[in-house]
């Protein structure tokens, strides 16, 4: 008798974990960057995008970040009423952008993916918008500084006239411009996790502009202190463990 319970309960115990799988959000793990909006074209240079990670939400509108939780559970979506953003402010069609698409994150209830696209419809089956897949992946990826973290701690954004960038590549290895002495390290990233190891750059001195020298040991500091990254189509933008942003990136053309 003991063991002919045995059998019963062990096919009890898989059915429960198969549902419990089941139940899983299909979108975790992806990023989206918005192509259309309620049939127009969705502004150029001012990405917003949508990622999914287990029960929340993230991502831009295109001036501001925003985050909350989501639904997801078959061909169903739902955002919650708790989603919130900063408060930035940013030209008026910007901002009209912006609010289209949090009234059909609001509106949306359902979706589908095809291949590389992701629409999301109402409760009417009317498409709201279409997304674009975007890979969250470092590797084989080249980015411009725009802005890092100084000695305050306070974000800035690079000197005039100068560049700095950050190579990753294949291997591994993470190699770029300081600004006047090229740079070479190592990074590893699991999901949006990113250790970069130590910085080793040439010894130039470069007199001009004046702050150079000190833009790029802040700038290699800076990279040494990245926990996390979150990639936003042509964006990238790494985080301290804190979760506060030391370094804003736009991909190199």
């Amino acid at each position: 008798m003991q063991s002919n319970k045995k059998l019963f309960i062990l096919p009890f115990l898989l059915s429960l974990l198969l549902a419990g799988c089941s139940t899983a959000n299909p979108l975790d793990g992806t990023n989206w960057y918005l192509l259309d909006l309620n049939g127009q074209a969705a502004l150029p240079g001012r990405p917003v995008t949508l990622i999914f990670e287990a029960d929340q939400i993230n991502g831009t509108d295109g001036c501001n970040l925003y985050g909350g939780p989501v639904t997801v559970k078959g061909s169903t979506f739902n955002v919650g009423a708790d989603l919130v953003r900063t408060e930035m402010a940013c030209e008026e069609v910007i901002m009209q952008q912006a609010d289209a698409y949090y009234r059909l994150l609001d509106q949306a209830v359902s979706y589908v993916v095809a291949g590389q696209r992701l629409t999301l419809m109402n409760d009417s089956g009317d498409l709201l918008a279409t997304f674009a897949a975007q890979s969250r992946s470092l590797g084989g990826t080249a980015w411009i500084v725009t802005a890092y973290t100084d000695a305050k701690g306070t974000l800035v954004d690079v000197l005039s006239g100068t560049e700095q960038t950050a190579s990753f590549g294949l291997d591994g290895s993470l190699s770029g411009s300081g600004g006047c002495n090229g740079y070479s390290s190592t990074y590893e990233t699991e999901e949006d996790r990113i250790t970069v190891g130590m910085v080793a750059s040439t010894l130039m001195f470069c007199a001009e502009p004046a702050g150079l020298m000190d833009q790029e040991s802040q700038y290699f500091q800076a990279l040494q202190t990245t926990a996390t990254f979150r990639i936003n189509q042509d964006q990238l933008e790494l985080m301290n463990t804190a979760g506060v942003v030391v370094v804003t990136l736009v991909k190199s053309p």
